[in-house]
């Protein structure tokens, strides 16, 4: 049993080499007149939450990841190329062990490790700065926002033994992190016939209610689900692939495939029992608003896109969709695109994310004749 491949790209990633002293810059021409990654001028306190509706000038910010590879095929850096509605693409450099993700408010937040010290960077899209925050020795691994505060998830690892930490709230005035989940147990681990973690990703829900955190070697996964608001701890040890988002009292996930296409799985958050959406999908994606989009294609020239009801299964045709084009997944590690809550992003096989709009919902399943054009 093999994952998808959002998956393997994240694992590749985190089995790459560190680059010692490498930091986080400019790639020299990539634009004409390309930006410095600068300190954002200032912070916002700590009591600074961040309002759950997104303002309108932070919808459309996007960022596209592309590895760059030496000639014996080797990652040796990543290109990272961020936009906004309201301001032209900047392109900046990443060291090997760098992850990113977001867009949420209009910031990206970007895990960065250099060999000897690990910092998590808050980058403001439309602004082009950052926040900075210092976490010492320890490996930071994978890194989001936590919503509805101003501050950070971090997953860190002891540098030294590689030793899980567990996962970490670190505040973006600089205040110490705090943890807030204990490293997963071994037996959680056995149990999913896991013997050694190689990726760990972070996924919350739009609400800033719930955190998913899915500890994975190349053949299986297991996932813990943590109440925010009350420190309960459910474990989804079934089979399962990459985690896709939340839909209300629902994870979404991909099955346990070695390719696309892939089941699409609805975990019930009280049983974890799952209910299977779709049986072959080819990509799919949680809008902020709780549809799951997924792809579907039996020629594999194009793909019919489907919103489907996470809880009853009731599925809604959203037209067809250009060649390469699937939708854009929680879990993705190559791109981002902030939506509004009726929308998912699309990816394709060039260029940024471009939005799929829904509309409003539908109490039964309709059928929309004309082409989706991205």
């Amino acid at each position: 049993m093999l994952l998808g491949p959002p998956l393997l790209i994240a694992l590749a990633v985190a089995s790459a080499a560190v680059v010692p002293n490498s930091r986080l810059g400019v790639r020299a021409g990539a634009l004409p007149d390309p930006r410095p990654m600068a300190e954002c001028a200032k912070a916002a306190p700590a009591d600074a939450a961040v309002n759950a509706r997104v303002d309108r000038t932070a919808l459309g910010s996007w960022w596209r990841l592309v590895p760059v590879t030496d000639a014996g095929g080797t990652l040796t850096d990543w290109t990272l190329t961020v936009g906004a509605s309201d301001a032209r693409a900047a392109t900046y450099t990443l060291p090997p062990a760098s992850f990113v993700s977001g867009p949420d408010h209009g910031r990206l937040v970007i895990a960065e490790d250099d060999g000897a010290r690990s910092a998590v960077r808050v980058l403001d899209v439309a602004g082009g700065c950052t926040r900075t925050l210092d976490l010492g020795a320890a490996i930071a691994r994978r890194a989001v926002t936590d919503p509805g505060r101003d501050a950070v998830l971090v997953h860190l690892l002891d540098r030294n033994s590689r030793a899980d930490l567990g996962i970490w709230r670190a505040p973006l005035d600089g205040a110490d992190p705090v943890r807030i989940l204990a490293p997963i147990p071994d037996a959680a681990l056995w149990a999913a016939g896991i013997s050694q973690v190689w990726a760990t990703t972070l996924l919350t829900s739009s609400d800033g209610s719930r955190l998913a955190v899915q500890s994975c070697d190349p053949e299986a996964c297991v996932t813990r689900i943590l109440d925010l608001g009350t420190g309960d701890v459910l474990i989804i040890d079934g089979a399962h692939g990459g985690l896709v988002g939340f839909a209300g009292d629902r994870l979404v996930s991909m099955g346990a495939c070695g390719g696309l296409p892939c089941e699409v799985l609805s975990w019930d958050l009280a049983t974890g029992v799952p209910a299977t959406l779709e049986a072959a999908a080819i990509g799919a994606a949680v809008s902020r608003d709780g549809r799951v989009v997924v792809a579907v294609s039996d020629t594999g020239a194009e793909a019919q896109a489907l919103a489907i009801d996470a809880s009853s299964g009731s599925r809604e045709s959203l037209g067809v969709l250009d060649a390469g084009t699937v939708p854009l997944g929680g879990m993705s590690a190559v791109a981002g695109l902030e939506t509004a809550l009726d929308a998912v992003g699309l990816i394709r096989d060039l260029g940024q994310p471009v939005p799929l709009e829904l509309g409003p919902r539908t109490t039964s399943p309709v059928t929309r004749p004309l082409e989706t054009q991205p």
